[in-house]
């Protein structure tokens, strides 16, 4: 939807793909690394908060009690780096073959 609309807008094909593609990589990366960190930090041996029901979400509430919420982000720069370029390219491949 927004490649189309950026086509139409007068944009060429490979930002009207990569464009959209890496903001929604983005966002992607930001919902999900808190659950990554957390994820991440209930493997380490020992964990007490590992035996909890729920424990992804003991230890996103306890990483933002004593770390302060910005600590879920922490590593959001290079899940970013990461992954967006992987799925920009996937994204422009897919609608050059398209054309």
């Amino acid at each position: 939807m927004g490649s189309q609309w950026m086509r139409t807008q007068g944009f060429g094909t490979a930002l009207s793909s990569t464009v959209p593609s890496l903001l929604v990589s983005i966002f992607a990366q930001t919902v999900n690394q808190p659950f990554v960190r957390s994820s991440i930090m209930i493997q380490k041996p020992g964990e007490e908060l590992a035996s909890r029901t729920f424990p992804n979400a003991a230890m996103i509430k306890h990483l933002a009690a004593t770390k302060g919420p910005a600590s879920l982000w922490l590593g959001l720069d290079a899940a970013i780096l990461k992954t967006a370029p992987k799925y920009m390219v996937a994204v422009l491949i897919k609608d050059y073959m398209g054309q």
